[in-house]
């Protein structure tokens, strides 16, 4: 049973395929998809939360943990048993205070 029959069979469904082209020029579908990519609406009133990230390098382990608040990081603390403790320390230099961001392709 598809789910057009078992949600909406009271309900009169129209069908249409599209295909991408359609898609990337219709001007509503790209304003809602910029808005849904813009930074204010993925990071601007991020909920407060923290995260421990550890990942095993060839040249040591890497234990990442933040705190974040409004998007920004208030707390970071990086743990290493690497042999470079200059980079650790540069790490958690750089942490502070940072900002959350994100990068992707269109």
């Amino acid at each position: 049973m598809c789910i057009r029959d078992r949600y909406y069979a009271d309900h009169e469904v129209f069908q249409k395929k599209v295909n991408y082209s359609e898609l990337s020029t219709n001007s509503v579908i790209n304003q809602i998809f910029e808005e849904l990519r813009s930074y204010n609406w993925l990071y601007g009133t991020t909920p407060e939360f923290s995260n421990q990230i550890e990942t095993r390098f060839d040249w040591g382990v890497i234990d990442l943990n933040v705190k974040v608040e409004q998007n920004r990081i208030v707390d970071a603390k990086v743990y290493s048993d690497c042999l470079f403790p200059d980079f650790i320390s540069k790490m958690n230099e750089i942490l502070q205070g940072g900002t959350i961001t994100v990068s992707y392709t269109h």
